[in-house]
């Protein structure tokens, strides 16, 4: 099925599930709890073991939200970066269920796992951010380096900007806006490296220790 993560539910692809990606997030803007989001993907009848295509207008939101599914256990996940169908219709109601997740909760890493474990660290931040602050010993990818025209990148281009980092060692992502993060972390992971979300203490709470 796809999922319509868009914040207008009249432009959609026909036969989508609409779910508002602002629904998602807490009053702070950090992701809800794992019950939070659980109920929310069940009763817009997705369960775990569906097949979900995700797919925005917006690169980031799309990839913040496959990072969600895919931290609850979504079995089947794929973003939709061209859509041609898209045109002014209702959203698909399905009819509610139990989505029950399975979380990584290693996707999830917090600031001690950073300190000599062998993570490698990729700062996502743009480059006039990356220059105020940054962690030490990390590789600069600027959130903007992975998309071409508001899309993923290939794999060619994505292989040249990813020298340097190893696939069989975790990569740990992180930014001052995890929207923006997510979009490496997806394109990492699109490639085949291990990656992981820094994400701060809120993630922990609402996420590993809910």
């Amino acid at each position: 099925m796809v999922l319509n993560v868009f914040i207008d539910p009249e432009s959609l692809i026909p036969g989508a599930v609409q779910i508002d990606y602002r629904d998602l997030l807490d009053g702070s803007g950090m992701p809800r709890s794992i019950s939070e989001l659980s109920g929310i993907l069940g009763n817009a009848g997705i369960s775990r073991n569906d097949s979900v295509i995700v797919y925005s207008d917006d690169p980031f939101v799309a990839t913040f939200v496959y990072l969600i599914l895919d931290y609850l256990g979504q079995e089947r996940i794929e973003l939709l970066e061209d859509a041609t169908e898209i045109k002014e219709s209702e959203p698909t109601a399905k009819s509610p269920t139990d989505y029950t997740p399975a979380p990584k909760t290693d996707l999830i890493v917090n600031f001690e796992s950073l300190d000599g474990d062998g993570t490698q660290v990729v700062d996502a931040k743009s480059s006039e951010e990356y220059s105020v602050e940054s962690i030490p010993g990390s590789r600069k990818i600027p959130y903007d380096a992975v998309l071409d025209n508001g899309r993923i990148k290939g794999g060619a281009e994505l292989e040249d900007l990813f020298t340097g980092i190893e696939r069989d060692e975790p990569v740990a992502v992180y930014s001052d806006d995890a929207f923006h993060a997510s979009a490496v972390w997806y394109a990492l992971k699109r490639e085949g490296y291990d990656p992981r979300i820094f994400a701060g203490d809120d993630w922990s709470t609402n996420l590993v220790n809910n």
